[in-house]
């Protein structure tokens, strides 16, 4: 059996052909029927009553009457705050002042 070469002899063809393209069934686009200006504004006129009725509906369902709470209440003045408490009696160490340059101790050999 002779080797197979590495590349085809002549460029493959990897794309879609008109040929492929144009045997493809065709299909009509529906095209909806055209409106006249009178349809459109009685339509719009149908909408804007509909939205009337049913903001006149939830407004009349709108519970107001309710029992009162707790959260009803203005809210009372804030107590001042508390003054800062300070933690300064702790026993010194070498880490302490800890001020911004970092002096680190000689190294001893391990």
């Amino acid at each position: 059996m002779a080797p197979l070469p590495a590349r085809p002899a002549r460029p493959v063809d990897i794309g879609v052909s008109p040929e492929r393209v144009n045997a493809l069934p065709r299909r009509e686009a529906r095209v909806a029927p055209t409106r006249t200006i009178e349809d459109v504004r009685a339509d719009l006129a149908r909408l804007r009553e509909a939205t009337r009725t049913r903001q006149a509906q939830a407004r009349l369902e709108r519970v107001t009457d309710f029992a009162p709470t707790d959260f009803m209440e203005p809210p009372q003045a804030s107590p001042p705050p508390l003054p800062a408490v300070v933690h300064d009696d702790f026993a010194a160490t070498e880490y302490r002042p800890f001020l911004g340059t970092l002096e680190f101790p000689p190294r001893t050999g391990r």
